[in-house]
């Protein structure tokens, strides 16, 4: 942790850490048991959700991919260019 310049050293307390994982932990096995529990419908409508937002957001999964196969083309030419 910087303080007005100075370096200073602190430690963390285990306790705290402990307790820090040990409640993502219970997040996590709530988050799993929820997905374990959902239908087919409600994991549709979660996807259509996405979709929806991904849209009104204007992400266009396509225009990702047509970036994406420039940046592998570049590769493919840096490794051409210098093998």
């Amino acid at each position: 942790m910087c303080l007005q310049g100075t370096m200073r050293e602190e430690r963390m307390d285990p306790v705290l850490i402990r307790e820090y994982r040990a409640r993502w932990q219970a997040v996590a096995e709530v988050e799993q048991a929820e997905q374990q529990q959902a239908t087919v419908v409600d994991r549709w409508r979660r996807l259509n959700a996405i979709l929806q937002l991904a849209g009104a957001l204007r992400l266009d999964p396509r225009a990702q991919d047509q970036e994406e196969a420039i940046v592998w083309q570049r590769w493919a030419k840096l490794k051409a260019d210098f093998p």
